[in-house]
């Protein structure tokens, strides 16, 4: 398998067994000691799984679509579709009990085998809006 494939590898297993399968126990495995947010905050991997058990709360049963992914050098983009139940209080907002889809698209940067750098772009407005929580246009 080619570094790019194994990148990519690592991407989708991000997704696909940290974030939506809620397998806290490959957080070391996934992710650098330290962790560049798109938003320039660095964090660790036992920051990433509380923010992941605090999603996990809001939506148990949340389920991750990866659709493309496009990799080069140490990044990989991945489109993506979150789909679930919004069934338990997020950030202070009551369970609504409506289901979501939330298109996505997300870039890593992996070095030595573990992301470092996460920038994420989600449509948390759609999101929502299908909520009922933002009026819809």
């Amino acid at each position: 398998m080619s570094q790019i494939e194994r990148n990519k590898a690592l991407a989708r297993r991000e997704q696909e067994e940290f974030w939506a399968g809620g397998n806290a126990a490959i957080a070391d495995e996934l992710f650098g000691q330290q962790v560049t947010e798109g938003d320039g905050r660095v964090v660790s991997p036992s920051d990433l799984v509380a923010q992941m058990q605090g999603q996990h709360i809001a939506g148990p049963d949340v389920q991750i679509r990866v659709l493309d992914q496009v990799a080069e050098g140490d990044r990989v983009a991945t489109r993506l579709e979150v789909v679930g139940m919004h069934l338990g209080e997020w950030r202070g907002i009551p369970p609504t009990g409506k289901r979501f889809v939330m298109a996505g698209l997300v870039m890593r940067r992996i070095a030595d085998g573990k992301i470092v750098e996460r920038w994420d772009n989600l449509d948390w407005l759609g999101m929502y809006q299908q909520l009922g929580l933002i009026p819809a246009m």
